[in-house]
């Protein structure tokens, strides 16, 4: 039985349920501070909460997606029994991480998703990337200018030796081990924010949140980031054919004539900021750990290993690194067939956003499309923040029903 947003607040079985629910989400940020370890988090605490609920209701919402999700896992366990030989501790602890990535991030808050008050999500969602933002300028500040120290009180198991050296000093990354996990957050969740204050963007606050995440990004300096966002800005202004040759007459002009008059500083900035960074450190080492296990793969593979992998956590037993990019520790790890189904999963998602008639659909393509794109970046697949953004994609229909239902133009209202 579903049972409707609006209304389920005013029942008291329910309230306790929507105040976890609305911490759970609370905790996105937090993935690394105060984290327990790299893979126990906020999160994971709260989740098994509402995952007990669940296994206490006999409450479980089956789709495509759950559907997909449970071939993948079950992949997982067949790769993790062919390959249990090899003795390695790493192999229990990613089958776990995949395991509770699926159940607890994906599984138990999409069941409940239909029980919580949708404005309850928008509130917490809003105020909880107001904050992430803030204190990453905050802490800008403080290792850049006033060396005060305060946010090394933040106790992060991972990248407690943080510090990325740019142009402007030491990246921000907020509550995150990296800039880069940070940038990924902004760049998925703000789509929501615009569409929860479409009605009201000019307003004082809005105007404070819009300043402080370009902010926060210029001090984070995601290469990513960067690219996404020039290109959604791209996109947005030439989706409309009216007037197209005019838009790219006036876009050539005022880059040209913004380029004649700043054209020394620019080439500096060009060559410090964009081609350093391609030729840093950061960049070849992120190269080499995927080129090694994708030539490790075409070097030792078997018909076995390449249907189901090495296994999770291969790289260990393998004498390898782990691969920079999810799709690369993927095929490794879970093979053709996991690769196969991950993709699958994203790509049934996406075109489910394509065909939907719903406006919140338009932005949540921005921000599916930004996950799909940082996953070649980094190993995000057992964070909370990255698996909720599909939950909002799969409900842009119910999100739009209860502003309807309610005559709000935003949920914040």
């Amino acid at each position: 039985m579903d049972f409707p947003n609006n209304g389920i607040a005013t029942n008291k079985r329910f309230r306790w349920i929507s105040r976890l629910y609305a911490l759970y989400i609370f905790s996105f940020p937090f993935v690394h501070a105060f984290a327990i370890s790299g893979t126990i988090n906020l999160s994971v605490l709260l989740s098994l909460s509402l995952f007990i609920y669940l296994l206490y209701k006999h409450y479980v919402i089956l789709n495509v997606q759950v559907g997909i999700l449970c071939l993948l896992l079950l992949n997982v366990y067949i790769s993790f029994l062919l390959n249990i030989s090899a003795g390695n501790l790493k192999l229990i602890s990613h089958s776990a991480a995949w395991t509770t990535s699926i159940l607890l991030f994906f599984v138990v808050p999409f069941s409940l998703f239909k029980r919580i008050p949708i404005n309850k999500i928008n509130h917490v969602l809003y105020i909880i990337y107001y904050i992430a933002v803030s204190f990453s300028i905050l802490e800008y500040l403080d290792v850049n200018v006033f060396n005060i120290g305060l946010t090394n009180l933040i106790p992060r198991p991972d990248g407690s030796d943080y510090d990325p050296i740019f142009i402007w000093g030491i990246r921000s990354r907020s509550f995150f081990a990296e800039s880069g996990y940070f940038a990924m957050f902004v760049l998925l969740y703000f789509p929501v924010i615009c569409y929860m204050e479409r009605g009201r963007l000019f307003q004082l606050k809005n105007i404070v949140l819009i300043v402080l995440t370009i902010l926060a990004m210029l001090f984070a300096f995601s290469t990513t980031f960067f690219i996404l966002s020039i290109s959604y800005l791209l996109l947005l202004l030439f989706s409309s054919r009216k007037y197209f040759a005019l838009k790219i007459l006036l876009l050539f002009s005022v880059l040209l004539l913004f380029y004649s008059f700043y054209k020394q500083e620019l080439d500096a900035v060009f060559d410090i900021i964009i081609l350093s960074k391609f030729d840093s450190t950061s960049f070849s080492s992120r190269t080499s750990l995927n080129e090694d296990s994708l030539n490790y793969i075409r070097e030792h593979y078997s018909l076995l290993h390449l249907l189901w992998g090495y296994g999770p956590g291969s790289y260990d037993y393998l004498n390898l690194e782990a691969a920079i990019s999810t799709y690369v520790n993927i095929i490794r790890d879970l093979g053709l067939i996991g690769l196969f189904l991950f993709v699958c999963f994203y790509c049934s998602v996406f075109v489910k956003l394509l065909f939907s008639k719903s406006v919140f659909s338009k932005y949540m393509l921005f921000s599916l499309f930004s996950s799909i794109v940082y996953l070649h970046t980094n190993t995000s697949y057992y964070y909370a923040f990255s698996w909720f953004v599909i939950i909002l994609s799969l409900n842009v229909e119910n999100i739009e029903k209860y502003e309807s239902q309610n005559n709000s133009y935003n949920c914040l209202s």
